[in-house]
């Protein structure tokens, strides 16, 4: 399964010509710019809502893993 994530991100790379390289510069700028949209929501907050919304349920999906694999005392 790693092998085949590893090949489909370098295929994915190659693909889109290191997008991810090209326009380093640029979403760095675009993140720190502090330029609202017409909604009110920066770059910046709108990255830390969408990484606090995946770090949440992996910590919620971790505990209830725990909990069902070692029981009630994994947690502690």
């Amino acid at each position: 399964m790693l092998y085949l994530c590893i090949g489909v991100e370098l295929l994915f790379t190659i693909l889109t010509r290191f997008v991810q390289v090209r326009y380093l510069k640029d979403m760095v700028t675009l993140l720190f710019n502090g330029k609202s949209s017409e909604s009110g929501v920066s770059s910046f907050q709108s990255l830390t809502l969408a990484l606090s919304g995946r770090v949440g349920v992996g910590n919620i999906a971790g505990v209830a893993t725990a909990i069902a694999f070692g029981g009630p005392r994994a947690v502690f």
